[in-house]
């Protein structure tokens, strides 16, 4: 997956994932895997706590988080989040809501661009991926 990346409806709108902020664009982890990634999250934030006590911050961070260079001046609430970050994209869903028609696109697998296709009842955007909690939104 790129930034800007080309998505192409249905309905023959093409639209690009702007990745961050996109207000037509969602996360989906499917149930049966939403206990054992949670799970999975607590254990290696645990870790990283443990490693930030016993002075192996460093190690824990190569370790988890390879493609960052240099993380001497990155906080420790920064490298939570984007450790969060990547093993949601390793196993959540992109959704998008098709900006012109409405149509919902959820992705068959994580990283795959290949999608299927809902339609609303209504063929118009509802917007129902636009956060009520982002600054400047008003849904």
């Amino acid at each position: 997956m790129r930034d800007d990346e080309t998505i192409l409806c249905a309905c023959g709108n093409v639209f690009k994932d702007l990745y961050d902020y996109n207000p037509s664009k969602g996360n989906l982890i499917r149930n049966q895997d939403y206990d054992s990634f949670q799970r999975y999250l607590a254990e290696k934030l645990a870790d990283f706590v443990d490693a930030v006590k016993t002075g192996k911050r460093d190690q824990w961070i190569k370790k988890h988080l390879p493609e960052l260079p240099n993380t001497a001046e990155v906080d420790d609430v920064t490298i939570i989040n984007l450790f969060i970050d990547f093993q949601q994209l390793k196993c959540g869903l992109r959704v998008f809501e098709c900006p012109s028609c409405g149509r919902i696109l959820i992705e068959h697998n994580p990283d795959t661009n290949t999608f299927e296709v809902y339609s609303p009842d209504t063929l118009e955007s509802q917007a129902i991926l636009k956060s009520p909690y982002y600054p400047g939104n008003k849904v």
